[in-house]
This record gives structure tokens, sequence and C-alpha cells, in this order.
């Protein structure tokens, strides 16, 4: 006999992986915490953490894991998210202007008028991103993965750099 419920455990997670369910696991909080204090988390496992309203101005979360993360309405300015997963979080009307964020993974992120202005986001993956109404001016999209995400009024200068296929047409991404 397993004690403490291990083998529902395994059960779950058993179901859970084939069934196609995605399962998110909580972030640590001594990262957390190591974080908020001194604005650098190498690496760190910040996964579904509520950061909404924060000031994080330069921050440095090179190759964090804030999958499912909720930074709605916080300020990155500045900071290096390289690398930085943020699959499937909220960063509605977030501040990142000036922000190193190459090779990051946004895929299916929430960037609802996210002000991305000056930003690097080469090579970054933008699949099925909401960028609805973003503020892109003088932004490097190059060799960004761009399909199938949302670019409604998202907003674009003659300093846009933009991966092939795209263009910047009346001041918006077409």
């Amino acid at each position: 006999m397993i004690r403490g419920g291990g083998m529902n455990k395994y059960v779950i997670m058993f179901a859970c992986v084939f069934s196609g369910v995605f399962v998110m696991f909580g972030y640590d909080t001594a990262q957390l915490k190591n974080f908020l204090e001194t604005k650098s988390c190498l690496g760190c496992d910040l996964k579904g953490a509520d950061l909404r309203g924060r000031d994080l101005f330069h921050a440095d979360l090179r190759g964090a894991f804030l999958q499912g993360a909720n930074l709605q309405g916080s300020s990155l300015q500045g900071a290096d998210l390289r690398k930085v997963n943020f699959d499937h979080a909220n960063l509605e009307f977030i501040v990142l202007v000036d922000a190193n964020l190459q090779e990051a993974i946004l895929q299916k992120a929430n960037l609802h008028q996210a002000d991305l202005r000056s930003s690097s986001l080469r090579f970054a993956n933008l699949l099925r991103t909401n960028l609805q109404g973003a503020f892109l001016e003088g932004t490097d999209l190059f060799g960004t993965r761009l399909q199938s995400a949302v670019l409604e009024e998202a907003a674009c200068d003659v300093a846009t750099r933009l991966p092939q296929g795209y263009s910047c047409e009346n001041g918006f991404i077409v």
C-alpha cells in the first residue's frame, strides 16, 4: 500500500499527459521573493507567478520560466529577457520599452496593447500571440515567428524591423 496518495498523483499525471491537458506547476516562492528584492533571477522558475502592476525596471530574467505568469500592467522597461519563456503569459498593457527579448518564447501570450517600442525581439517565438493594439515603433522583429499572431492595430513605423512577409503600412503591421 502506498501512503500519502502517491499512486493517485501518478495516475492523474498519466491521464493529463495522455489526454493532451497542459499542466502548469507553481513557481518557487523563494526564487520569487529573491527576484522581487534584487530584480535578478537568471533561469529561475516563476511559472504562474502573479506580478501584476509591478515596477521591474531593468530586471534581469535571462532564461527564466514564466509560463502562465500574470504581468498585466507591469513595467519591465530596459529589462534583459533573453530566452525567457512567457508561453501563455498575460502581458496585457505591459511596458517593455528598450527590453531585450531576443529568442524569447511568447507563444500564445497576451500582449494586447503592450508597449514594446525600441525593444529587440530578434528570433523570438510569437506564434499565436495576441499583439492587438501593441506599440511596436522602432522594435526589431528580425527573424521573429509571427504566424497566426493577432496583429490588428499593432503600430509600427519606418524604424520597425519586421520579419520577411510583413510590412508597415500607414503606421500598422500588415
